[in-house]
């Protein structure tokens, strides 16, 4: 009976330092990648040499920003395309039914980073061409920084969820995702409030 209680204890101790680890390991994370995408704006409008539109008109704007937002799809392509060779590498387990409650745990961390991604492109998306109605012809730069930034993080986001031994390793790419599209939000806001809703129509 002791020995049982002990053995527990010291599980008990073992989950909470493993939480505590994991609680510092996250903060640090998101430390470095809110810093990054914050430094990496300030260069791509000051320092690196982007392209940007030559005559910054709204309709070119809007061009150079689609075929940008094309290299943001490719997250969603790869989910989908992870999914499939999941599915086809279990179909011992599932058979051929693709709702089959039995998966493998890749597949269901697969269809979570889908989901996520999906609903991050969305936002992404929305806030890429609203930005770039906005901005200045320098501060253009910023969408192809954006853009770069979000497509890294997705792949990163995912490579720590497929960690089945440290999943808070998805922090890094998460909080990186995050962090551009809430920089894009402020700065979406505030634009809108110092130029108006009928900036340059």
């Amino acid at each position: 009976m002791h020995t049982n209680k002990a053995t527990s204890d010291r599980d008990t101790i073992s989950l909470n330092n493993r939480a505590k680890s994991d609680q510092k390991r996250a903060i640090r994370s998101s430390i470095a990648s809110w810093t990054i995408v914050l430094v990496s704006s300030y260069l791509a409008v000051y320092h690196l040499p982007i392209p940007t539109p030559a005559t910054p008109s709204l309709f070119n704007r809007f061009i150079f920003t689609s075929r940008l937002l094309v290299f943001a799809v490719l997250p969603i392509a790869f989910g989908i395309f992870a999914i499939m060779h999941s599915r086809f590498n279990n179909m011992a387990a599932m058979g051929s039914n693709p709702v089959n409650a039995k998966g493998s745990y890749m597949l269901s961390m697969v269809q979570r980073y889908l989901l996520n991604t999906m609903e991050q492109t969305m936002m992404f998306v929305i806030l890429q061409v609203t930005l770039s109605t906005l901005l200045s012809a320098e501060g253009m730069a910023l969408i192809p920084m954006y853009v770069f930034l979000f497509v890294v993080s997705r792949f990163l986001f995912f490579v720590g969820y497929m960690d089945a031994e440290r999943p808070v390793n998805r922090a890094f790419g998460y909080t990186m995702t995050l962090a551009v599209n809430v920089y894009s939000i402020f700065m979406c806001l505030f634009l809108l409030a110092t130029k108006s809703l009928t900036f340059e129509l």
